[in-house]
């Protein structure tokens, strides 16, 4: 699932004799004839979302194949095994790569005791792990997780090594070189999780990748970084790291129980192929908003985090960037949704039809909760780390009272229409969390939400009415012959093609500003430039 919460005391700052250390080297985002913030913003987002979209195309190749090869029992087991790495995993981490992008003018006086206290937390997450595992079995009843996370245990520490450097390119803002090394990690992993499927291994094709992985994505971001360790471990100082980490732990524990919650519910209610098609569902449902939500976090963050002296200016680029994150996400996950009963026909077993339900149902749950992603970038640029911990108390609290209410009311297609109801609430509520602290009012969340959702919704209806009209030729019967494909592949032709000029022309006429500005920054860069400085 997902994340947030947000003025709060500022981070606390380091000793008189801790704080000498020579800056990365200055970040020029507006030197003549350079690159402004807009337009390195939008090229991050380019970047990251080439990144994605390929990724996007080799997960969903690999999860066609991986759904055919496996059931949904292996993809349950699997599924309540990450839940137990997610919590454990939160160690390795603590928010020292977000202290380090917002300490970014001394990167390097902190780089060393942060890559010490991240190794020493994933092997710290390792040890839970294998500590937890027999008590975690034993509480699902299911055995065959002790071995599984026992493998996940092993990646933790080799997932740690690259903080320190992906920390440096997020705050040189180099965007085009994470985007080819997540490509590369996702690749590798889609790779090796096939073959291992295909030799037999069921559910430990998902689990033995990781570790190899998460070497080979360490590794290569120092290379790519170039970024040297200056000194040793300093235990000294890594108390000043922990003042602003132990917050965004506690955050991070919270978010993870939403993130990881409704997995848990229903895999201590319901076997585990039960889990498997929620899991499964989840994610295929997350095929269209993960091309905006994975990449929000990596380049909003350390944009913001460089517009922290000019507040005023760093609200506007936050609202504008949650208009345009729901500008295109919103009706993206409609049309998923409307798309996903032809498409998981024609592609899977019979088995997985039961998941048509469930993929529509948090399809339509993504399409209203984009702006956690840019309220929790926001909060956290700003260093309201207090405010982001109490909103992520709120947050947890009532997505486990909705979530449990419905596994108890209908197994997977209950927790997926509480999925919508949950996400119906907490959407708009971050993003005046957020932005209250800037003045904003309950307008502005409506101003972000009333284009997207109304004229992404009244887009895809259009588009559904036309593909009506195109014969299925057998294809919503579960045919597979020549004239089936012939005719799910013209519906969902005409569905996407027909709500896609419907919905340029709803924007074009209800959202000018925001169209005049996709527009300049496609077309003409230096008129954004020019409209950046003036503003």
């Amino acid at each position: 699932m997902t994340d947030f919460s947000g003025p709060s005391p500022q981070p606390p700052q380091a000793a008189p004799d801790e704080t000498a250390g020579a800056p990365v080297g200055p970040l020029d985002y507006g030197t003549p004839g350079g690159p402004t913030l807009s337009q390195r913003t939008f090229r991050g987002f380019g970047w990251l979302t080439v990144q994605t979209v390929a990724s996007k195309a080799v997960n969903f190749a690999s999860q066609v194949v991986l759904a055919w090869l496996l059931g949904p029992r292996d993809w349950g087991l699997v599924g309540l095994a990450y839940t137990v790495a997610a919590f454990a995993g939160l160690l390795q981490q603590a928010g020292v790569r977000e202290v380090l992008v917002r300490r970014q003018s001394r990167f390097r006086l902190w780089s060393g005791p942060a890559f010490w206290m991240s190794l020493s937390l994933g092997v710290g997450a390792a040890v839970v792990m294998a500590v937890a595992a027999p008590l975690v079995a034993a509480a699902f009843r299911k055995p065959q997780l002790v071995g599984l996370i026992w493998v996940l245990a092993a990646a933790a520490p080799l997932q740690a090594l690259g903080s320190v450097p992906a920390a440096r390119l997020q705050v040189e803002l180099r965007f085009g070189a994470i985007a080819a090394v997540a490509f590369g990690a996702t690749f590798a992993t889609a790779a090796l999780t096939v073959v291992f499927a295909k030799l037999g291994f069921e559910a430990y094709s998902f689990v033995l990748p990781v570790a190899v992985v998460a070497l080979f994505q360490s590794a290569t971001l120092w290379l790519v970084a170039a970024s040297r360790l200056r000194g040793g471990p300093r235990p000294r100082r890594w108390r000043f790291l922990v003042g602003d980490s132990s917050l965004l732990l506690a955050s991070a524990v919270l978010t993870t129980l939403v993130a990881q919650g409704d997995y848990v519910v229903l895999g201590l209610l319901y076997p585990e192929s039960v889990v498997g098609l929620y899991y499964y569902a989840f994610i295929l449902s997350m095929q269209a908003v993960g091309i905006l939500v994975s990449n929000v976090a990596d380049v909003l963050f350390p944009v913001l985090s460089t517009l922290r002296d000019d507040p005023q200016r760093q609200d506007r680029a936050f609202l504008r960037a949650a208009r345009m994150f729901m500008l295109w996400g919103s009706p993206a996950c409609l049309l998923q949704a409307a798309a996903a009963g032809p498409v998981m026909r024609w592609l899977f077993k019979a088995e997985w039809e039961p998941a048509i339900v469930l993929v529509q149902l948090l399809s339509v749950a993504c399409s209203v909760r984009l702006p956690i992603g840019p309220a929790a970038g926001l909060m956290k640029a700003q260093g309201r780390f207090g405010d982001y911990l109490r909103f992520s108390v709120f947050n947890a609290v009532f997505f486990q009272v909705v979530i449990t209410a419905g596994a108890f009311l209908g197994a997977a297609t209950g927790v997926a229409a509480a999925m919508v109801v949950y996400s119906l609430v907490i959407g708009p509520l971050s993003l005046y969390v957020a932005a209250s602290a800037g003045g904003r009012r309950w307008r502005d969340v409506v101003s972000v939400y009333a284009v997207p959702v109304i004229g992404g919704a009244a887009a895809v209806g259009l588009g559904l009415v036309a593909a009506r009209l195109v014969p299925d030729h057998g294809a919503a019967g579960g045919q597979r012959n020549v004239l089936a494909a012939a005719g799910t592949v013209a519906r969902l032709a005409v569905l996407c093609g027909v709500s896609a000029a419907a919905y340029l022309i709803i924007i074009s006429r209800a959202a000018p500003e925001l169209w005049r500005e996709v527009v300049s920054h496609i077309r003409w860069p230096r008129r954004a430039a020019v409209a950046e400085s003036a503003s």
